[in-house]
């Protein structure tokens, strides 16, 4: 089986896209002679991530500008029109024939998915919003709505299969291994985990310890997480020994972090799933 995925990580963006589809990979690996990430924009550890696991990077490049394919209120996550976007995917893809091309990206709709599809048997379409028209064959949606079908009524086939709901989250191995071994909470608060994501462009990470810092914290302790693609690190690991927090640069315990908080302050999004 062959499998090309379409998603992008950015400061706009955050990481989370991105992780969710490395996750969906690693688990369909064995049963696959080729997975390819096809990105425009890719944090560059995200990019030696890929390297490391062995996945194939293509990274996409401007070209001229191709005008069409009206836009939607996040199109300027992509960087470019939807129509330029899906030519440069064809001459990537078109090498091959894909099994499944896999997109999760705000940006893209039904017109770059019904121009990809020439180039595959089946499109998945990871989504949030159900804000948009799809042209694909799988929608998986891991948020809780009430009624999560009707959210899609008229935005894609008749023939799409949907994969609605928590049950669906796309979570690292870590995190479902460890969850059998949290022990319930008393409801006193000895420890807090400050974590709002791969990227925290607003830096409510630093907000957030300014206001631990003036209660009496000397009755509990605070982790607070930082990736590198935080364009606040210095800042935060900085004022992190001023506090006497403890600071995690890029690390890859935060299933362990999240298992060991009293009380957890973050962002939605993909790090949601991992708290519950």
């Amino acid at each position: 089986m062959k499998i090309a995925f379409r998603v992008d990580a950015s400061e706009k963006i955050g990481t989370g896209h991105f992780e969710r589809c490395l996750t969906l990979a690693d688990c369909l690996k064995p049963f696959s002679s080729k997975i390819i990430f096809v990105c425009r924009h890719l944090f560059k550890h995200l990019q030696n991530n890929l390297e490391k696991k062995n996945y194939e990077l293509i990274l996409l490049k401007s070209k001229k500008n191709i005008t069409s394919f009206s836009t939607n209120s996040y199109s300027n996550w992509l960087g470019v029109c939807q129509k330029q976007d899906a030519h440069e995917c064809e001459e990537v893809l078109s090498q091959n024939s894909y099994d499944w091309i896999i997109v999760d990206h705000y940006a893209l709709d039904f017109r770059w998915e019904s121009h990809i599809k020439n180039f595959t048997k089946k499109i998945l379409v990871i989504d949030d919003l159900a804000n948009r028209n799809h042209d694909c064959d799988l929608l998986l949606d891991q948020n809780f709505f009430e009624n999560n079908k009707k959210r899609y009524i008229k935005k894609i086939p008749n023939h799409c299969k949907m994969l609605l709901g928590p049950k669906y989250s796309l979570l690292r191995e870590e995190f479902l291994n460890i969850r059998s071994k949290i022990i319930p909470r008393s409801g006193k608060i000895e420890r807090i985990l400050v974590f709002f994501g791969g990227v925290d462009i607003n830096n409510f990470t630093l907000q957030i310890m300014n206001i631990l810092k003036k209660l009496n914290h000397n009755k509990f302790s605070v982790d607070v997480v930082v990736s590198s693609n935080n364009p606040h690190k210095k800042e935060i690991i900085s004022n992190c020994k001023k506090f006497g927090f403890i600071s995690h640069y890029q690390t890859k315990k935060i299933a362990e972090l999240l298992a060991k908080a009293d009380l957890s302050i973050g962002a939605g999004g993909t790090v949601t799933w991992e708290r519950i």
